[in-house]
């Protein structure tokens, strides 16, 4: 086995990762670290990234698809900004890392949740659409950990087609 690094953009995606995806990880590799990358400066992400790539370690970093039209437009705007010479090391989450979270999900526990809900695909739920549904009494953060408290992962596999995709290839 060996390690894997896993780049994440924020706080979700961390928490995200450490609640749900780093024990299924564990599982294939000997250590799995997380590094947050949005806030960070682009030349320092990109020069990690080069000696990650000069000592042969693996690692993906997982963007959402945001405002690209589309997968590979994803994949090249990131491999150009962070130096990254093979685009399968780029991960894209669909829309944002915010779907994977309700993908785990079922429609009874989210209307326990939210005060208000639409029924939505999990691959089309946005932070806009999730900051929507939070009860205003409700801090984000204790948000997002209950509904990890409650997340599924085999239904989120089911559900969402780009977390499906994630685990597949990594765990």
């Amino acid at each position: 086995m060996s390690s894997l690094f896993v780049f994440v953009e924020g706080s979700d995606d961390e928490r995200f990762f450490r609640r749900v995806l780093c024990p299924c990880l564990e599982q294939h590799y000997d250590r799995v670290r997380i590094v947050r990358y949005a806030q960070t400066r682009n030349r320092k992400i990109r020069n990690f990234i080069h000696t990650l790539e000069q000592r042969s370690t693996e690692y993906v970093l997982v963007r959402d698809s945001n405002h690209y039209p589309c997968v590979t437009a994803a994949k090249r705007g990131t491999a150009r900004r962070y130096g990254i010479g093979d685009e399968q090391r780029i991960m894209v989450v669909k829309p944002e890392i915010e779907a994977w979270y309700v993908a785990g999900l079922d429609l009874q526990t989210l209307l326990r949740l939210a005060n208000e809900i639409e029924l939505e695909v999990p691959d089309r739920v946005t932070k806009e659409w999730l900051n929507s549904v939070i009860p205003p009494e409700m801090p984000r953060s204790t948000f997002m950990a209950k509904i990890l408290d409650e997340f599924d992962l085999a239904v989120a596999r089911q559900r969402s087609e780009s977390l499906r995709y994630f685990l597949k290839r990594y765990c």
